[in-house]
């Protein structure tokens, strides 16, 4: 069974790209933590999703369930 946590994926407009796992929702914490990186929420386009153990990142089950099969979880 593959275990999947929820994340979000940021993707800035010079298509630089990071993961925050463990995470559903921007929360002030995070958005500090945005900004001491340089990273503007303005600029930056955010998804909401999945990642796995490879931390592969997946915007929805469905497309999570055709890459790994039905035995998945999500935490």
């Amino acid at each position: 069974m593959e275990i999947l946590l929820p994340a979000i994926k940021w993707i800035k407009d010079d298509n630089t790209t990071g993961i925050v796992v463990g995470k559903r929702y921007f929360d002030e914490n995070m958005l500090r933590q945005f900004s001491q990186r340089g990273v503007s929420t303005n600029e930056t386009k955010l998804i909401r999703g999945f990642v796995d153990a490879e931390n592969n990142f997946f915007s929805s089950r469905e497309e999570a369930i055709k890459k790994l099969g039905q035995n998945i979880a999500v935490a």
